[in-house]
This record gives structure tokens, sequence and C-alpha cells, in this order.
């Protein structure tokens, strides 16, 4: 199973995604985004400069690929098993 969270900036997604992975053991992908780093979000999204998520999406590493407010997200590739049940921020 894959469920993408989708909500406005404060919404409480990061802590509805946290909440799947330690109570029903969700595998969580990185992302990464050119907006800077909140720490609260380290955990699952890394901040890396536009050249680089540029180069990582040319390199095809990069999977939902989306822009806000003039920054750009994005999932990197990941390949789940059978048995693997995935949540992230859309």
């Amino acid at each position: 199973m894959i469920i993408g969270l989708l909500g406005s900036s404060c919404s409480g997604k990061s802590f509805f995604l946290k909440s799947l992975q330690e109570l029903a053991d969700f595998s969580i992908p990185m992302s990464v985004t050119t907006r800077s780093q909140r720490k609260e979000d380290a955990w699952y999204l890394k901040q890396v400069s536009k050249r680089a998520f540029e180069k990582m999406k040319r390199q095809g590493k990069l999977c939902f690929i989306t822009e806000a407010f003039g920054n750009s997200y994005a999932c990197l590739k990941f390949y789940p098993t059978t048995n693997t049940d995935i949540a992230l921020v859309v």
C-alpha cells in the first residue's frame, strides 16, 4: 500500500507521516526540496540546491516531482518490496 499525504503548510502532514511510521511500521522514502530546511522535517526531507535538484532530475533519481511557491519537491526513487507499506508527502 502507498499513501500520499497532500495538504497546506502546517496542516499536520509531517505529524501524520511520523505516526504512520511509528504506529503502523510504514516505510518513509527520503524526499528532497530546494526550500530552506526546517529541523522538524530533517528526518524525511533533505534540502538541496536548485542545481543539485536539477542534476538529480536529469539522472532519473527523482519521482513525484512538483513545485510550490517557487520551490521544488520530489521523492527519491524507491523500489518497494511486495509487503512494504509506504507513506510520503506529495
